[in-house]
Formats: C-alpha cells, sequence, structure tokens
C-alpha cells in the first residue's frame, strides 16, 4: 500500500519478522520520524534495501494513524496544501506523481468501465 499523507510518502507492506505488524517503508528520514512519532514507535536505517527508513508499525496503530489522518483533513487541495506545510519542492515531486496516475485516467485500458 503506498499512502501519501502531510506527513510524508509510505509503503506498507506485510512484515516478514511479525504478521500482526506492517513494515511501513520510508523514502526519507524526516517522512519515517514523523510515522514513528505518531505510532510511538522507532526508526530503523535500512541504507542497503531500496527504502533507507522502516518503522515496524502494529496493524491497529497503522489503521489508527490512517483514520487520525483522514479526520485532520481541512483542505481542498492536497498538493498545495503539502507545499504549505512540506515545501514547494515536495509538492512538486507529489505533483509529478499526480501526473504520472493522471496518465491512467486517459489510457483506453485502464478507463474502460467494467460491466
Amino acid at each position: 500500500m503506498w499512502v501519501m499523507t502531510l506527513d510524508g510518502f509510505y509503503s506498507a507492506v506485510e512484515s516478514k519478522v511479525d504478521p500482526s505488524c506492517l513494515t511501513v517503508r520510508c523514502r526519507t528520514e524526516q517522512d519515517a520520524e514523523r510515522l514513528a512519532d505518531a505510532v510511538g514507535r522507532t526508526v530503523e536505517h535500512t541504507p542497503d534495501r531500496d527504502y533507507h527508513w522502516r518503522v515496524l508499525v502494529p496493524r491497529s496503530a497503522w489503521g489508527e494513524y490512517l483514520t487520525d489522518a483522514v479526520r485532520a483533513i481541512d483542505y481542498d487541495n492536497f498538493k498545495h496544501e503539502v507545499g504549505a506545510r512540506q515545501g514547494r519542492r515536495r509538492a512538486g515531486v507529489y505533483g509529478e506523481v499526480w501526473a504520472d496516475l493522471l496518465s491512467l485516467q486517459y489510457d483506453p485500458e485502464f478507463s474502460r468501465r467494467s460491466v
């Protein structure tokens, strides 16, 4: 699961160590720290892996984190709010992801309605 919140970008997968937890992988240490603070966990630095920072999060805590993120929505444009809180550079990166995903909308293979 990929998730972008105002705290950061996260890739959550089942933990290989503890199936009751998720390994939430992060591209930046700051994103990992914000998540770790929010869920009361610690950050693991994994420079030899594709994501350099990871947080082992109980599934229930991840669900609560996502619920809290939804409840905190008080903006009408996510990219603009990211820019206001984390800067234009981060907002630009998110904008590139948004644009890449926009292409799915216009690709007939993906945009057809299922019957």
